[in-house]
């Protein structure tokens, strides 16, 4: 079922077009969505940042996959592209994600900052703990 939708003139048309770009259908109704782009900085070589991805030695240094948020619409996935960059000694972790609902921007960014690339860090640490 695809529920009505609310037609005007004036400035709200404009916003509604402007987000419908960028608009998702689930299950019939219209979310908008935004991309993110984060870009974080790791104390370890390309090699072993990306391994904790990818367990199988592959030459690229961009792993794109679908991803969702628990509280989203259940059957709704962002594709996120993570690409590796080499800084000399450290890793610079680019993040894209695209398709994410406006309303959870906010969420979704801190999401990745606070919690993934936090995890990274101490995976990283364990690594290298382990290796002593």
């Amino acid at each position: 079922m695809i529920l009505p939708t609310k037609t005007s003139a004036g400035p709200e048309l404009a916003v509604k077009k402007k987000l419908s770009e960028n608009n998702v259908q689930v299950f019939g109704v219209k979310i908008p969505t935004v991309k993110i782009l984060l870009k974080e900085m790791f104390d370890s070589p390309v090699e072993e940042l990306y391994s904790i991805f990818i367990t199988k030695e592959l030459p690229s240094q961009r792993i794109v996959m679908k991803w969702r948020c628990r509280n989203w619409p259940h059957e709704y996935y962002a594709t996120v592209a993570l690409n590796f960059k080499d800084q000399a000694t450290q890793t610079e972790l680019q993040l894209e994600c695209k398709g994410v609902p406006v309303c959870n921007e906010d969420s979704t960014r801190q999401c990745w900052q606070k919690q993934h690339f936090e995890e990274i860090r101490v995976l990283l640490q364990q690594t290298k703990v382990n290796a002593e």
